[in-house]
């Protein structure tokens, strides 16, 4: 395969020396890392670039936006509106072919790129949210953005997990909105946009449940290795967090997880991230983090 891109960088490079190579190879490299979280989790706001690649830095992100800019000029990134957002002010960005042709002409990066479809609009406007919510999740666990005691080491993006559908719905009898690993745990994740009813749950989730409580009653954790993931895929147990966008969808999954629950005498490892109101900038700022079992679990039903 020819390097066109690489040869590229490496010509502009050349013609530099000093500070100003220094400077062009900086501004390469954050290239680079910006369409490869766009090619790992399918399309991103500029906010999310900025807590994925610059977490700690409240300036940046006016320099992440700028590059987008130039990236989208260039050819190798979608700017598209989120409709459903305050007067369709907020923008994802996802990769063009043209894109996804230069960060894989990256051996390193293009091993890891478990999904290399390409579209202009990456979904139906009314799932926005939901993958915005998807996204925001697992990049403020990775970095623990909000103290949570949960830190995700690695993750799997919902983007992802749409060409790994047969091997997780296989393994564990569902398909994770998105998923985490940390240290020996894995972390399911599942977003709570609308009010689930027993349609909405579907078997999917219910199978699932019961399994997980079942196993979670006779040996207290849930343990396994899970093949798709190699090396990486032993674990010792699991958890499952809701991510709930109100209170009113919280209360409708706690009920569900109840049933499920009692009837397998078991209360650990659930827990529950619910939003306040709706935010398209930062979501989970100011989400009430919640086990299970807490009594606070309470006050939501008086």
């Amino acid at each position: 395969m020819k390097k066109h891109y690489l040869r590229k960088q490496n010509e502009q490079l050349s013609k530099l020396w000093g500070v100003a190579k220094s400077k062009k190879l900086s501004s390469l490299k954050r290239e680079n890392e910006i369409l490869y979280s766009l090619a790992r989790f399918g399309w991103l706001t500029h906010h999310q670039v900025t807590n994925l690649l610059q977490p700690k830095d409240l300036l940046g992100s006016s320099s992440i936006r700028k590059i987008l800019k130039h990236l989208t000029t260039e050819g190798y990134v979608y700017e598209n509106n989120l409709n459903r957002s305050p007067g369709s002010q907020c923008k994802s960005y996802s990769l063009t072919r043209r894109g996804m042709r230069r960060i894989g002409e990256i051996d390193s990066l293009k091993r890891t790129i478990r999904n290399t479809s390409i579209s202009k609009r990456q979904m139906d406007e009314k799932y926005e949210y939901h993958r915005l919510t998807a996204n925001q999740i697992l990049i403020d666990l990775r970095h623990n953005r909000h103290n949570l005691p949960i830190a995700l080491d690695h993750f799997i993006t919902e983007h992802e997990l749409g060409r790994m559908r047969t091997a997780f719905a296989n393994h564990f009898g569902c398909i994770p909105d998105g998923f985490g690993i940390a240290e020996n745990k894995f972390v399911m994740i599942e977003i709570e946009n609308s009010v689930r009813g027993p349609r909405r749950h579907g078997s999917k989730l219910t199978h699932w449940l019961e399994v997980y409580a079942e196993r979670l009653h006779h040996q207290t954790r849930f343990s396994g290795h899970f093949l798709a993931l190699g090396s990486a895929g032993s674990y010792q147990d699991v958890i499952q967090i809701f991510v709930c966008t109100n209170e009113k969808n919280f209360r409708s999954i706690w009920r569900k997880v109840e049933t499920v629950m009692q009837h397998h005498r078991t209360y650990s490892h659930v827990f529950y991230l619910v939003m306040k109101k709706k935010h398209w900038v930062s979501p989970l700022n100011g989400a009430l983090f919640m086990e299970h079992n807490e009594r606070q679990v309470l006050n939501f039903f008086h």
